[in-house]
């Protein structure tokens, strides 16, 4: 349980830092 929940919140920080690069990138 605790295994799930920090690799679906390391999933949604690397989407959420991805999508702010892209959007400091444009």
């Amino acid at each position: 349980m605790f295994l799930f929940y920090s690799d679906s919140y390391i999933l949604n920080v690397g989407l959420r830092l991805s999508s702010d690069l892209q959007w400091i990138g444009n």
